[in-house]
C-alpha cells in the first residue's frame, strides 16, 4: 500500500457526503424488499462521488510508533487547518454478518463515532475502493457500519468502476458552421488569445465581453501563453463550460508558421481530452489581424483535426468549425471535402525508410538513465524486446517503429505531439492505443485496456500483445529468480495482475487462427500458466486441474475434450504437476477423442481461398490430402470446380492423417476442418505457409511427377 496522509479531524463534507447518506437512508426505509434498481441508486451516489475526487474517513490499525506521527499531528477541532504526517497504514477490517471480513468507510465523524474508537485517515474514495479490490481477503466494503449502511460487495465495487469507462465505438465528428462562437452551450470553446492572454480585439475580445471580469482574473493567474501553446479556464458567464486559449502565429510566410498552427488545434485538443471534454468549437485561429490567408490555415486546420481523430479514433469527441461568415464556412467545407478524397489518412509503411532507425535513436535518447522497475537493467531492453516479437510476427515497418515507441509518452515527458510531428499518424495512433493514462488508478488504467481490446484494429492488438509477452518474459525471469518476492515490485498483487493478464487475453484469442501470430499467442498462454497457474493431477479418478490466481478454476475430466469451471473442491489426492507435464496428460488423455472423431475429411475438392485470378484448394482422394493453387490461370470450364488449379503438395494417407490430426489440436473443437485449413492457408501465400507447417512437423510434402 502507498504511503496515505494523514488528516485527523480534517474530513472536508461536501454534498456528496449527504447525497450518500440519503441514498441510504431513503434504502434502508426498503426494509428489505428493495431490488436491483434500488441498489443502483445508491452506486451510482458512490460513482458520482468518486469521479467529484471525495474524500472519506477510513479506518486504520497502526503501529505504535505511527500513532506517535498521528498524535504530533493531531488538530483540535477549533482550529482552523490541519496539519498533514505520513505514516503507511493497514485498513482496519470488520466482521459482517455473513461471516466475511469487510473494509469499513465513514462520510463523517459522527458516524464513526457510533462505534469504538478508532485511529482514520482520509482518502479519497476511488483510491480506497481500489484497494479493496486488491486485497483478497476482503469480500466487501460497509459504509458507515455503526447507523444506517450500505454494504457494497467487490463485484458491485467492479460495476462501478465499469460504469466510469468512456463509451465503446465512440465515435468523433466533425462539423461546420457559421455562428457566434461565444454563444455555443458546449464543453469548451477556443479562444484565438495573444501571448499575455489579458484580452485584445476580434474573437479574443468578444469572448473576454461575453464571459465577464472572472475570466480575466482567472487569466491573470496562467502567467501568459506561449505560441502554439494552450490553456484552460472556466467558461463564467458563457454558455460554455470551458475556454481554451491558444494563441496562433503572426503570419510571416516562413515554414514555421504552419509548424505552430499545427500546434494550436491538436493542443487545443489534446487538452479538451485531458480534462475529459468531449465537445469544442474553434474559431479561424490566426486569420484576423495576425494575417494567416484563410485556405492556407483552414488547409492546415482541418489535415491537423482529421489526423488528431485517427491517434483518438473512439474518444468522441464534437469538434465544430465556427465560420464568421458564409464564405468563411463554405472554405472549411471545400477543403475538408478536398481532403477526404485526395488523402488516404493512415498510411502502413513497410519498406526500408529509415523510420526504425530514427525511431530506435529517438527511444534511446528519452529513455537514456532509466531503468527497469526496481532492477538496474536499462528501460531500452524492454521496447527492443517488444520489437523482437514483432519481427517475429512479420510486423509492418511503422509497426515495428511503433513498438520501440510504445512507451515514450506514457514514461516520458514526450507528447504525442512529439510523435506525430516526427513520425506521422500511423505511428502516433500505434503508440496512442498502447498508451495508458497514469493520472488515473492502476486499476481503471487497466480495466480501460481490456475494454477498448476488442474494438481495436489488429495492428494495434498485435503492438499490445507484443508489449504484454515482452512483460511477462521479464516477470517469469525475475520471478525463477525472486519467486513469491516479485509481485512485491509491482502497484498490484498477483491475482489482480492474473486478473488483468488474462482478460488481455481473452481478447487475444484471434490470434491463434493467423500463421503470422500463432507462435506469439500461445508463448502469451504458456507464460501464463507458468507465472498465475498451479496444475494438480488425481490421476487415479483422472482429473486434472488448473487454478488460476485470479480465482478462475477449471477441472479436465479424462476422456472428455474441454476443461469446464471447478465446481466443488479439488480431490484430496491431487497433487502438483508441472505445466509441461500437465499439457502432455491433456494431450494423452484427449487422443481416444480424436480418434473416436475422425481426424479425415471426406473425399472431395474444397475451395479454401478464391480472388480472381488465385485460389487456393485442398483435394481429397482415398484419405491422401493434395494442396492445389491457382495463380493467374483462366477459369475454364465452369462446371469443373478443379480448373486452372494444380497439385503442389501431396501426402499420403499416413502422413495425411498425422497433419489434420496436429491442426485439429492445435484449434478448438468447435472449428471444422476446412474451417482450420482455411485459417491456415487460405491466403496468397498458403502454398508456401503449408510447406513450413508440414517442415516444421517433419512430414515430407513434394509432389511425384506422373
Amino acid at each position: 500500500m502507498e504511503e496515505y496522509i494523514i488528516h485527523m479531524n480534517a474530513l472536508e463534507r461536501n454534498d456528496h457526503h449527504a447525497q450518500i447518506e440519503a441514498a441510504i437512508e431513503e434504502f434502508s426505509q426498503l426494509d428489505g424488499e428493495a431490488d436491483i434498481d434500488d441498489v443502483i441508486k445508491v452506486l451510482e451516489t458512490v460513482r458520482h462521488a468518486i469521479n467529484a475526487k471525495v474524500e472519506v474517513i477510513v479506518p486504520v490499525e497502526l503501529e505504535p510508533e505511527q500513532a506517535e506521527i498521528v498524535a504530533e499531528h493531531t488538530m483540535a477541532a477549533d482550529e482552523d487547518a490541519p496539519t498533514e504526517g505520513t505514516v503507511n497504514p493497514a485498513f482496519r477490517t470488520i466482521s459482517v454478518e455473513n461471516g466475511h471480513t469487510a473494509f469499513a468507510i465513514f462520510t463523517s465523524y459522527e458516524a464513526v463515532d457510533a462505534g469504538a474508537p478508532t485511529s482514520t485517515i482520509t482518502l479519497e474514495l476511488e483510491k480506497f475502493l481500489e484497494q479493496a479490490l486488491m486485497d483478497q481477503a476482503v469480500t466487501e466494503v460497509v459504509i458507515n457500519p455503526w447507523s444506517n449502511y450500505f454494504v457494497i460487495p467487490k463485484q458491485f465495487i467492479e460495476m462501478i468502476f465499469y460504469a466510469n469507462l468512456p463509451a465503446k465505438n465512440n465515435q468523433n465528428q466533425v462539423y461546420f458552421e457559421t455562428g457566434d462562437i461565444t454563444t455555443y452551450e458546449i464543453d469548451a470553446i477556443v479562444n484565438a488569445a495573444n501571448e499575455s492572454l489579458l484580452g485584445g480585439g476580434g474573437v479574443d475580445g468578444a469572448i473576454h465581453r461575453a464571459a465577464g471580469p472572472e475570466l480575466l482574473k482567472e487569466c491573470r493567474t496562467l502567467n501568459g501563453c506561449k505560441t502554439g501553446e494552450a490553456k484552460i479556464t472556466k467558461g463564467y458567464k458563457l454558455k460554455a463550460a470551458h475556454v481554451i486559449h491558444t494563441v496562433g502565429p503572426i503570419y510571416s510566410g516562413k515554414e514555421r508558421d504552419a509548424v505552430l498552427l499545427r500546434r494550436c488545434y491538436w493542443n487545443s485538443l489534446e487538452l479538451a481530452r485531458e480534462n475529459h471534454l468531449h465537445s469544442i468549437a474553434f474559431p479561424a485561429i490566426s486569420t484576423g489581424v495576425y494575417g494567416y490567408p484563410l485556405e492556407e490555415a483552414t488547409e492546415i486546420a482541418l489535415k491537423t483535426v482529421r489526423d488528431w481523430v485517427l491517434v483518438h479514433p473512439y474518444y468522441g469527441m464534437d469538434l465544430v468549425f465556427v465560420g464568421f461568415n458564409a464564405h468563411t464556412t463554405e472554405v472549411y467545407e471545400r477543403l475538408w471535402d478536398a481532403l477526404a478524397d485526395g488523402e488516404k489518412g493512415r498510411e502502413v509503411v513497410d519498406e526500408n525508410d529509415g523510420t526504425v532507425e530514427r525511431a530506435v535513436a529517438f527511444a534511446m535518447e528519452v529513455h537514456k538513465g532509466m531503468s527497469a522497475k526496481h532492477t538496474n537493467r536499462p528501460y531500452i531492453l524492454h521496447p527492443l524486446e517488444v520489437v523482437q516479437v514483432l519481427t517475429s510476427m512479420n510486423a509492418d515497418t511503422n509497426l515495428i517503429a511503433a513498438g520501440i515507441l510504445h512507451d515514450t509518452v506514457e514514461d516520458t515527458d514526450v507528447t504525442m505531439l512529439d510523435i506525430y510531428e516526427k513520425f506521422g499518424v500511423d505511428i502516433a495512433a500505434l503508440v496512442a492505443a498502447n498508451t495508458e493514462d497514469k493520472r488515473d488508478i492502476w486499476y481503471m488504467r487497466k480495466l480501460h485496456t481490456i475494454d477498448m481490446l476488442s474494438d481495436l484494429p489488429i495492428r494495434e492488438k498485435m503492438l499490445i500483445m507484443a508489449d504484454k509477452i515482452a512483460n511477462l518474459r521479464r516477470m517469469a525471469r525475475d520471478y525463477a529468480e525472486l519467486g513469491n518476492q516479485l509481485w512485491e515490485r509491482f502497484n498490484a498483487p498477483q491475482h489482480m495482475q492474473a486478473w488483468y493478464f488474462s482478460h488481455i487475453e481473452d481478447h487475444l484469442k484471434e490470434f491463434q487462427d493467423y500463421y503470422d501470430t500463432k507462435d506469439c499467442y500461445w508463448e502469451y498462454n504458456r507464460l501464463f500458466k507458468d507465472l498465475f497457474v498451479i496444475f494438480l493431477v488425481d490421476e487415479e479418478k483422472g482429473l486434472l486441474y488448473q487454478l488460476c490466481a485470479d480465482g478462475r478454476d477449471y477441472v479436465l475430466k479424462k476422456g472428455k475434450p474441454e476443461w469446464s469451471p471447478l465446481e466443488g473442491n479439488v480431490s484430496k489426492k491431487a497433487v502438483p504437476i508441472e505445466r509441461r507435464h500437465a499439457e502432455r496428460l491433456e494431450d494423452n488423455w484427449a487422443e481416444p477423442f480424436w480418434e473416436k472423431h475422425a481426424q479425415d475429411m471426406q473425399d472431395g475438392f474444397y475451395v479454401l481461398y478464391d480472388a480472381s485470378d488465385r485460389g487456393v484448394a485442398v483435394a481429397m482422394e482415398e484419405g491422401c490430402m493434395t494442396l492445389m493453387v491457382r495463380n493467374g490461370e483462366a477459369l475454364g470450364d465452369a462446371d469443373d470446380e478443379k480448373a486452372g488449379f494444380a497439385p503442389v503438395h501431396c501426402l499420403d494417407a499416413d502422413r495425411t492423417h498425422y497433419v489434420l490430426k496436429q491442426l485439429r489440436l492445435a484449434h478448438s473443437l468447435r472449428n471444422k476442418l476446412t474451417t482450420i485449413l482455411a485459417k491456415e492457408f487460405g491466403s496468397d501465400d498458403g502454398a508456401v505457409r503449408f510447406k513450413k507447417y508440414c517442415d516444421a512437423l517433419g512430414v515430407a510434402c513434394e509432389c511425384k511427377d506422373e
